[in-house]
């Protein structure tokens, strides 16, 4: 607007000056008589053409300047398109990770009661069977404790499946002793690197979305570290309020171009937990300078 005002100024002015040097000059007169000199050459009737030519451009540029109007109702009506789309894309991202969140509830909780059940009672029975045999049927006792073993590691893979699938300690004890229940795992499992978690505020009044986000967020960054990042120490942060949840994941390691980085699907999971609960979420990383994931979930998400 401010541009518009301006440009319109510089023509007025321009036609001002030209009005005060005319008038000074006497160049109407001068014209006309230069003109009338020239009547072979129908040279008096120049300022008709020179009138109409003006009247011309300015029809043509009124017409352009319409053309562009309409284009730029276009692009803005294209524009309010793509952004119901991209709304009704988070709404369907969100719906489609509550899906997926429920069906591995659902998943977990029948594994749990149907074959967690069952080979508890032949664990039971293979346990019973060896305790009554006689000293001399080792064979008995030798395929007893086959199948005690067999069940040890067919149960120690089914509870890291199901911690994989639901983290039951985000069901029973709520997301802050659910993360440290994890970080607890991983550093029983994995001694380096070194990995500090550091809470604040009340993480368990964010509502289920928000904690499974946060929890899912970490498990995955946890993932890409062990995997890629050869980092000495890692830092988690979560900080509740009000107004929100911020979480930082932050590590020492070898880094990786950005582009890089957020190419992977690791990655891409994260955006779009994020993106879904309406919140916002950067990658900082380098070669050599190691990497920093920021989330930020709004409060009115963890509210709902």
């Amino acid at each position: 607007m401010r541009a518009s005002r301006r440009d319109l100024l510089v023509v007025v002015f321009l036609v001002a000056v030209a009005w005060l040097l005319s008038a000074a000059l006497d160049l109407g007169e001068r014209l006309s008589r230069w003109a009338g000199s020239r009547e072979i050459y129908q040279a008096d009737e120049l300022p008709s053409a020179l009138a109409a030519l003006l009247l011309g451009l300015a029809w043509y540029a009124w017409r352009r300047v319409g053309d562009v109007r309409a284009q730029m109702r276009a692009v803005a009506f294209a524009d309010e398109q793509l952004r119901a789309t991209l709304a009704a894309n988070r709404r369907l991202g969100a719906a489609h990770l509550a899906l997926l969140e429920a069906e591995r509830r659902d998943l977990a909780r029948e594994l749990h009661d149907e074959l967690g059940q069952h080979l508890h009672l032949i664990k039971l029975e293979a346990v019973a069977i060896r305790n009554a045999s006689p000293v001399g049927a080792e064979v008995t006792r030798t395929g007893a404790v086959a199948v005690i073993q067999a069940v040890d590691h067919v149960q120690r893979v089914l509870r890291e499946m199901l911690g994989r699938l639901r983290p039951v300690a985000l069901d029973e004890l709520g997301l802050h002793a659910a993360l440290e229940h994890l970080v607890a795992g991983w550093r029983s499992r994995h001694p380096a690197p070194e990995l500090d978690l550091s809470v604040r505020g009340d993480l368990d009044s964010q509502g289920e979305p928000v904690h499974m986000a946060v929890y899912r967020i970490v498990q995955e960054g946890l993932t890409n570290v062990l995997r890629h990042a050869r980092a000495r120490h890692v830092v988690i942060g979560v900080d509740a309020s009000d107004a929100g949840l911020r979480l930082t994941l932050a590590d020492d390691g070898v880094g990786a171009e950005p582009d890089i980085q957020t190419a992977g699907l690791g990655w891409v999971g994260m955006r779009e937990r994020v993106e879904a609960l309406g919140g916002q979420i950067d990658v900082d990383t380098a070669p050599g300078k190691g990497c920093r994931i920021r989330v930020w979930l709004p409060g009115q998400v963890a509210a709902a």
